[in-house]
């Protein structure tokens, strides 16, 4: 509990001379926190709420894996995993058809060269690609996948690497991940560049469509890899019996259930035993150096009770993110150990080409050159029209109160006494009151899930007796001076209204302005635009979150929406409720009244509605990232 919230009492009771009824208030009349926190990132409530919910998710999960006795249990608990991760990205695509591999150039190097490859790992879906050969007069070489990492220019990012394995004796393939490189899905012809950026954003627009369509952009980057593989297994150079993923993969991470369903970091590695497994971390990185400890402990002990300690290993160096060159010579020298190769000492000098002489296209994108080439956001809308006859009917209640619903219905409500507030329970807190005219504007804060905190506004005429109660809304959380004149008209009609924020946003946002370095232009942004931006935001970072530990946002928002009419009933004993909102809000609103038994919509003529099938249908690549729904195409 803040200290901050003790002043909450000595709040004073404001009266509004000069105001009327249709003169908006002033903001502090809407404000329930005395003072805005300082900008900057901060542990809010609500992300220290979301740790705790992964912590205690992955404490069953360590549980589970404390039960292996042997290594029957193991596999038996590998199998699982796999299944679960299957299902989390909406299963494989179940046919490999022709790679139509093409070599588009070579370039010599000394001792190895380039090859430029060009293969389709699905018909139309292009994949570019550098080769790199060792000529070393072996007729057999090991081999080594190098998927991308998070770089704007993909495979070339990491020829220094790719050309120290080829000296080493290693055939090397290192390919564009889908949205990098030579892979733009959304390249504008006219500038030269994407609409989005190269790093993440593309990844961004393209997996929040994957998620409404029931899968993730990790099932194609997943293919990719397989095909890649397929590939190498077709190279007469290539020992089929010594093919290993370099540790720089960097793949899509915030699967939906991901940490609910018990996979995580441990899991991953698991699901690679007995294959020796080697991680190569940065104590400096912005993921936390302890994580990775922990996730090493834990498969550790688990390749060493079964005698095979040799085939796991760890280094880590003194660095923020980047696969650094001392990292990158215990990795090869763990390489090296397990194909017989003679150890070696430092690392040989490299010469780096410019990405231009690295292109395997003629233009540098392969949706330009290849006529054929379907962007993976048709291949999106195809996997969803596949898939949507076959999908057992749901409804959005049926989602909202699976096993993980917290039991809302049954909460108690009472007075807060100052303690944290226990599970089940909704502490309310009066912490002052403002009047304008005839109205008056009671502040509330609500306390529940122990550290959660709900700003509230109970607007209303006192002399309205019986009045019926309005949950009413906007994009950014409750109502504010702007909304007053939307907000009179419907107490005039008989209402009190009660506005409320929900968490992460209006007064519980974080006052930070998180903005990815890799698109400088998003910087330019404001402060509100800024944090619900669905390429690179705050609230994109809750709603990624909430998605990994298998309860969406846009459900944690309903789930807000009834502990205020919860309050609503037990405080101003009301029996009717209803629920409307402004904007792209009304989406949600309609949701809840749908949800929610015994609070009905209060209808918005010609609001807009969004519909999760439409955007996938529609390809839209830009919507309100708090409604990010996985499976949210298939809800009638």
């Amino acid at each position: 509990m803040r200290k901050t919230l003790l002043t909450f009492s000595l709040l004073p009771v404001f009266t509004a001379a000069g105001f009327s009824a249709t003169a908006p208030p002033p903001p502090e009349a809407f404000r329930v926190f005395p003072k805005l926190p300082a900008p900057g990132p901060r542990i809010t409530p609500y992300l220290e709420y979301q740790t705790r919910l992964a912590w205690d998710q992955d404490d069953i999960r360590r549980k589970i894996f404390d039960g292996i006795h042997d290594e029957r249990d193991f596999f038996r608990l590998q199998h699982e995993l796999r299944r679960r991760l299957l299902d989390m990205i909406g299963g494989l695509p179940t046919e490999k058809t022709p790679l139509h591999s093409n070599i588009t150039g070579r370039i010599q190097m000394d001792g190895f060269h380039i090859e430029k490859l060009l293969f389709q790992s699905l018909p139309g879906v292009y994949v570019s690609a550098l080769v790199y050969v060792p000529e070393d007069g072996k007729t057999s070489h090991p081999a080594v996948l190098v998927p991308a990492g998070h770089a704007p220019n993909g495979k070339v990012h990491y020829q220094a690497l790719c050309q120290r394995l080829a000296l080493r004796g290693y055939v090397v393939l290192a390919w564009d991940t889908v949205g990098q490189g030579e892979r733009s899905q959304f390249w504008d012809a006219k500038s030269g560049k994407s609409r989005y950026n190269l790093i993440c954003a593309e990844h961004a627009v393209l997996g929040n469509l994957a998620y409404l369509a029931g899968t993730n952009l990790a099932r194609w980057e997943i293919w990719d890899g397989i095909r890649a593989l397929d590939y190498l297994l077709t190279r007469p150079e290539v020992d089929p019996h010594r093919i290993f993923a370099d540790p720089d993969s960097d793949p899509e991470q915030d699967l939906y259930g991901m940490i609910s369903n018990g996979v995580g970091h441990p899991g991953l590695l698991l699901m690679m035993y007995p294959r020796p497994v080697f991680v190569a971390a940065a104590v400096l990185d912005f993921f936390p150096i302890e994580g990775t400890h922990k996730t090493f402990r834990e498969v550790e002990n688990l390749y060493t009770r079964f005698n095979h300690s040799d085939r796991i290993a760890m280094t880590e160096g003194y660095h923020k993110h980047e696969y650094s060159l001392e990292n990158q010579e215990a990795a090869l020298n763990f390489l090296d150990h397990f194909n017989q190769l003679p150890p070696k000492h430092g690392l040989p000098p490299v010469k780096e080409l410019d990405e231009k002489a690295l292109q395997c296209t003629r233009t540098g994108q392969v949706m330009l050159d290849e006529s054929d080439a379907r962007s993976l956001m048709d291949v999106i809308k195809e996997y969803y029209l596949e898939h949507k006859q076959n999908r057992p009917s749901m409804t959005l209640a049926q989602i909202y109160y699976d096993n993980q619903y917290p039991g809302i219905k049954t909460w108690n409500v009472s007075k807060y006494s100052g303690a944290p507030a226990v599970q089940g329970q909704i502490a309310w807190e009066a912490v002052g009151s403002f009047t304008s005219g005839d109205l008056v504007i009671d502040r509330y804060l609500l306390h529940y899930s122990r550290n959660l905190e709900m700003p509230l506004l109970h607007i209303h005429n006192p002399a309205n007796k019986n009045p019926k109660v309005l949950l009413w809304f906007s994009s950014r959380g409750k109502a504010g001076p702007e909304n007053w004149g939307e907000v009179v008209k419907y107490i005039d009609t008989g209402y009190d209204v009660v506005s409320f924020d929900f968490r992460g946003l209006g007064e519980t946002r974080m006052p930070y302005k998180a903005i990815s370095e890799d698109d400088p232009l998003l910087g330019q942004l404001d402060f509100d635009q800024a944090y619900v931006n669905p390429i690179s935001g705050v609230l994109a970072d809750y709603v990624y979150n909430s998605l990994m530990t298998g309860r969406p946002y846009f459900l944690q928002m309903i789930e807000d929406t009834e502990i205020a009419a919860r309050f609503s009933r037990a405080k101003f004993n009301t029996k009717q409720l209803a629920v409307t909102a402004e904007g792209d809000a009304y989406t949600l609103a309609r949701s809840i009244a749908e949800t929610l038994p015994d609070i009905k919509l209060l209808a918005q003529p010609g609001a807009h509605l969004l519909k999760w099938s439409e955007i996938v249908e529609q390809q839209r690549e830009i919507w309100p990232i708090q409604y990010l729904l996985p499976d949210g195409a298939y809800i009638h």
